[in-house]
């Protein structure tokens, strides 16, 4: 999801609290025993297959969340130079997570979009470099040595193993440096291809920051289910993305929607028009919830690691969580996940 983690705020163990990133002073406010039923069915999602304990964005931890059991399968897709959506999160391969032939780790980014399928299935990955601050967060994840998954490998995989897993695909353009990729257009009718050659789109719904994608979606591919990914605080560089709020006219990211013409962020969403809000959990509060419930959206946030905060929120009845941890995730949610 997003590129930089802000601080937990403390949690005092009487008080159900969740939290705002704004950068102004916000109120906090105080999970309400007023709230909605938890749904029926949790809807557990493997973030990049479960990157807590396999490495992100690969076949092996998509084939270990399956056997898990968990619901959905959250990825991230790039675009190659010819064509080929692929599983990346980044739009360069570095050399945090990316290893040459020689099995040394990368000196320098490499673009994705740059690269055939074929260059790119000459690197390998499948282990965080030693010393890394990556490394320091997943300390106990599995290694292994296995090339870039194309998006047609994921639905063959599925395939194969059998089963009604589902599929949450985020588009990854950037409106703030198009150079990044291929042109987002071009990005999302390409995904939209492989998703239909597979027949799957009643088991996906694709997700963005960036939701002139979404709103190509909705124009084009009115059949597909869409989630509007949303967040206040992150940034790329010294630039605030997404939402910027409080800020002079529309986002660039919102595909000409201004966040601050609506009273909540799920008011806004359901104006764009999605099936989905999903929100970076620490700016998911009792009041939100309750206007999205309203409004008749899925809430599936992300990116929670820690039971308490699963607790909290399955508590307060959102529809899915996406977590590193997805095995912590089915302990805490207990028998909810409908795959198991």
């Amino acid at each position: 999801m997003g590129m930089i983690q802000p601080r937990f705020l403390f949690i005092p163990a009487a008080l159900l609290f969740f939290y705002s990133c704004n950068s102004s002073k916000t109120e906090i406010p105080q999970i309400s025993t007023e709230l909605s039923s938890v749904p029926l069915s949790l809807d557990v999602q493997a973030h990049r297959g479960g990157r807590g304990r396999y490495p992100e964005n690969t076949l092996s931890a998509f084939a270990w969340s399956q056997e898990l059991g968990v619901d959905t399968w959250e990825m991230d897709v790039a675009l190659t130079s010819d064509g080929i959506p692929v599983l990346s999160h980044d739009p360069f391969l570095k050399g945090s997570l990316v290893r040459d032939e020689n099995g040394d780790f990368l000196e320098n980014d490499i673009r994705i979009a740059d690269l055939t399928l074929d260059e790119l299935k000459h690197f390998q990955v499948g282990e965080i470099q030693p010393g890394t601050r990556y490394k320091e967060r997943f300390p106990d994840q599995h290694s292994s040595s296995e090339s870039i998954p194309s998006l047609d490998e994921v639905f063959q995989l599925a395939e194969e193993s059998g089963g009604t897993v589902r599929f949450n695909i985020e588009i990854k353009t950037y409106p703030s440096h198009p150079e990044w990729t291929a042109d987002w257009e071009t990005v999302t009718d390409t995904v939209i291809s492989v998703i239909k050659e597979h027949e799957m789109e009643d088991r996906t719904t694709v997700q963005s920051f960036d939701w002139r994608t979404l709103t190509r979606i909705k124009e084009l591919y009115p059949e597909m289910k869409i989630s509007c990914l949303t967040v206040k605080n992150f940034k790329h560089g010294d630039a605030f993305y997404n939402l910027q709020i409080g800020q002079i006219g529309p986002s660039p990211w919102l595909a000409g929607f201004d966040a601050d013409d609506y009273g909540s962020v799920a008011e806004l969403v359901s104006a764009f028009g999605a099936d989905v809000y999903s929100p970076y959990y620490k700016e998911l509060s009792s009041s939100e919830i309750k206007v999205a419930q309203s409004l008749g959206l899925e809430i599936v946030t992300w990116t929670v690691n820690e039971k308490n905060k699963m607790k909290l929120l399955i508590d307060a009845g959102v529809n899915g969580i996406i977590s590193d941890y997805p095995d912590i995730l089915i302990e805490v949610s207990g028998n909810n996940a409908s795959n198991r």
